[in-house]
């Protein structure tokens, strides 16, 4: 009974398989063949659809009106209508879409799987391109991946990476694999060391159109200026304008040591130092409120200190109330001398 149901299937999809078709299925040689022209040997090989297989070459699997048309490679697949179509000697390749690998000639060990995605490739080997049109002018190059629809579209070179959905020249993501070097939307760039262009930030950040970045911390190497602990990347910090400095830290730096190169105030104790009578120094201070050459509190409160200079200024200070000191002593002495005779 499961002999003669088997009969029927096979009479039934008989004149199917032969409209307009030549049909040939061979066990012995491990050959399935259907379609105009298909070819009609080669072990191990499946050919369905007009004009597909070439004269050699085994172990292929061609689906489509002219897959592998001229191919005499070996291992390979290609399904749709065109899908590797001037293949020669190109092995172990994989074609999946409409023209998909279409001038692929010679290469071999390559997957493309979109419509026209690496449609140009001729000679060029280990390529992976996914997406439609993806790596579609590619020639010869070699070792690329390319990701999304139209990915790598213009790409000649070799070992790139391309991620996007378009055949722009900066995608979201480009790579190249021969000096270990990723650049994500054109800007920020990662290789041996993280390279970023325009914005660094860690935290929740947000970008609006004047460019104010919010962020826990940023670095911005166009401004050279890097903030921690607030939330403003650029512009001011109560009256402190940020792009003024280097480094911005809100909530206080907790060191073991810091190291300050600046001036000495040794100059106090030059011989053409003129150091002020302390009746001066007097009227100074009830005229402003301070010492001479020592910011006032306002202008602290306003523009903050900069450590080196106020370290200066107050050993300035101590040299100057040492000399005080010792004029003072030599006056003492003048008077104890002058009160024994």
């Amino acid at each position: 009974m499961k002999k003669i149901n088997l009969l029927l299937l096979a009479l039934i999809s008989l004149p199917m398989l032969l409209m307009g078709q030549s049909t040939v299925y061979t066990p012995g040689s491990g050959i399935t063949s259907a379609g105009l022209n298909a070819a009609t040997s080669n072990y191990g090989s499946t050919y369905f659809g007009e004009n597909t297989g070439g004269s050699s070459g085994y172990s292929n699997t061609f689906v489509g009106n002219s897959a592998g048309d001229v191919n005499y490679g070996s291992g390979g697949v290609f399904i749709g209508s065109g899908a590797g179509r001037f293949n020669t000697s190109g092995g172990n390749n994989i074609f999946i879409g409409i023209s998909s690998g279409y001038k692929n000639t010679t290469s071999s060990y390559n997957t493309f799987t979109g419509s026209s995605s690496g449609f140009n490739n001729t000679t060029g080997s280990n390529n992976t391109f996914f997406g439609y049109r993806s790596g579609y002018q590619n020639i010869s190059g070699s070792g690329n991946v390319f990701l999304g629809k139209e990915a790598g579209y213009n790409e000649t070179g070799s070992n790139k990476l391309y991620i996007d959905n378009s055949n722009t020249t900066t995608p979201l993501v480009h790579g190249d694999f021969s000096i270990n070097r990723i650049t994500i939307n054109g800007q920020q760039e990662v290789s041996d060391h993280f390279n970023v262009k325009k914005w660094l930030c860690v935290g929740a950040s947000t970008l609006n159109g004047s460019g104010v970045l919010s962020a826990f911390f940023s670095v911005r190497p166009d401004a050279e200026n890097v903030v921690i602990g607030t939330p403003y990347a650029i512009g001011n910090i109560g009256s402190t304008q940020l792009t003024n400095y280097k480094l911005y830290v809100n909530g206080g730096i907790l060191a073991k040591e810091v190291r300050v190169r600046t001036d000495w105030a040794d100059y106090v104790f030059d011989k053409e130092y003129k150091l002020k009578p302390l009746s001066e120094v007097e009227t100074f201070i009830k005229e402003n409120g301070h010492l001479p050459n020592v910011p006032s509190a306002k202008k602290v409160e306003t523009d903050g200190i900069e450590l080196g200079d106020i370290t200066k200024i107050q050993q300035e200070k101590i040299e100057e109330l040492t000399l005080y000191i010792i004029a003072l002593e030599k006056r003492l002495k003048a008077l104890e001398d002058k009160s024994s005779n």
